[in-house]
C-alpha cells in the first residue's frame, strides 16, 4: 500500500495516546506506518553512505526513503552498541547537522521534514535542541507537532544524561527549554497543551503545578483527560473529578478514536492512574461504567478488557 505525499493529520485523541498512554516506541511505529505504509528492507551501510544517499536523492520519494533507511541503520548500530562505542559526539553532531541543513534545503518537502524530526528525536543529543526548536514555528501544523515530539524526546534524554554525568551540563541548564514547554500549556493547539502537561508533570523536578491543574477545566475534553491522567500518575488527587468523567460511557462515545487498541489503552491508562490514587470515588465510577454496558457487545468487550475484567 502506498501513501499520498502528505499523510493524514493524526486525530486529536491519538495525540493524547501517543504522548502519554502509549510508549514513545509505539509512536515511532505508528509514525513509520503512517508515513511509509510498509517497512523497507535495507542492507547495512555506513553512515556516510546513508547521508550521501539523502543528499543525492532526486525526488521527494527517494529523499524520505533515504532518511528512513538512515534511521534504520542508526537503530541497528544502537542495538549492536556501535552507536555508543564507536561513533564520537563530534561525528554524531556532524551527522545531525547535515540532516538539519538538508531539511532547510528542502523546506517544502513535508514528508522528508517529518522523517528528519523523527530521526533527531530518536538519536540526537541536546545540541540539536535549538535546531528542532526552529521547526516549532513551522507553517505546517503537522510539522510543528512532529517537532514538539522531537523536542520533548531530546529534552528528556538530555536532562537524564546530565544528571547521570553522561552529557554536558546539568539538569538545571535546561530551564530555558523547560520554559518553552511550559509556554505550550497556553498554546491554542490542544495537542500542545496535552503533551506539555504530561511532560512537565512527569519529567520536570519543579513543574508549574498550578498552571497544569488549570487544564483540568480546559474546554477540550481530551486536554482535561490527559491532564487528569498525568496528575493522577504522580498521586495528585485534584484529578479525581475529571478521571470520573473518563468512566462515563456517554463521554467515551464522544471520542473519535483511531482504533480499538487506542480505546483500550485510553481506558487502561485511566484505570492505572485511578489505582495510584486508591480512590473509592473512581472505583465506584468504574463499576458504574461496567454496569452500564453489555459485555457481549463489541463496545462492552473493549471496556471490560481494558479494565482487566
Amino acid at each position: 500500500m502506498s501513501n499520498p505525499p502528505n499523510a493524514p493529520k493524526p486525530q486529536a485523541v491519538s495525540h493524547m495516546l501517543m504522548f502519554f498512554v502509549l510508549p514513545c516506541v509505539i509512536f515511532i511505529g505508528w509514525a513509520s506506518w503512517s508515513l511509509v505504509g510498509s517497512l523497507l528492507e535495507n542492507k547495512p551501510k555506513d553512515i556516510p553512505s546513508r547521508i550521501a544517499a539523502v543528499k543525492e536523492a532526486r525526488s521527494s520519494g527517494d529523499r524520505w526513503q533515504a532518511v528512513y533507511a538512515l534511521s534504520q541503520e542508526l537503530q541497528r548500530m544502537k542495538q549492536s552498541g556501535e552507536w555508543q562505542d564507536e561513533v564520537s559526539s563530534e561525528q554524531k553532531d556532524d551527522l545531525f547537522l547535515s540532516l538539519v541543513e538538508l531539511q532547510k534545503d528542502h523546506a517544502s518537502d513535508l514528508r522528508f521534514k517529518k522523517y528528519v524530526l523523527l530521526t533527531l528525536g530518536q538519536f540526537a543529543g541536546a545540541s540539536m535542541l535549538p535546531h528542532v526548536k526552529e521547526s516549532l514555528s513551522d507553517a505546517s501544523e503537522e510539522i510543528r507537532f512532529f517537532a514538539a515530539w522531537s523536542y520533548l524526546e531530546l529534552l528528556g534524554r538530555a536532562v537524564v544524561d546530565a544528571e547521570l554525568g553522561e552529557g554536558p551540563g546539568s539538569g538545571s541548564d535546561y530551564q530555558e527549554s523547560y520554559a518553552v514547554v511550559e509556554s505550550w500549556l497556553e498554546d491554542k493547539d490542544p495537542s500542545f497543551r496535552k503533551i506539555a502537561a504530561t511532560f512537565l508533570v512527569q519529567k520536570s523536578k519543579n513543574p508549574p503545578i498550578d498552571k497544569v491543574k488549570a487544564l483540568l477545566e480546559d474546554e477540550d475534553l481530551e486536554v482535561r483527560w490527559n491532564t487528569a491522567v498525568a496528575l493522577a500518575s504522580v498521586g495528585d488527587d485534584s484529578s479525581v473529578p475529571v478521571l470520573r468523567e473518563m468512566f462515563d460511557i456517554s463521554n467515551i462515545r464522544k471520542l473519535d478514536v483511531r482504533s480499538v487498541d487506542d480505546l483500550k489503552q485510553l481506558l487502561a491508562s485511566a484505570h492505572d492512574a485511578a489505582k495510584k490514587l486508591d480512590s473509592d470515588e473512581i472505583f465506584a465510577a468504574e463499576e458504574a461504567l461496567l454496569g452500564s454496558i453489555n459485555k457481549e457487545t463489541p463496545e462492552g468487550r473493549i471496556v471490560f478488557e481494558a479494565l482487566g475484567r
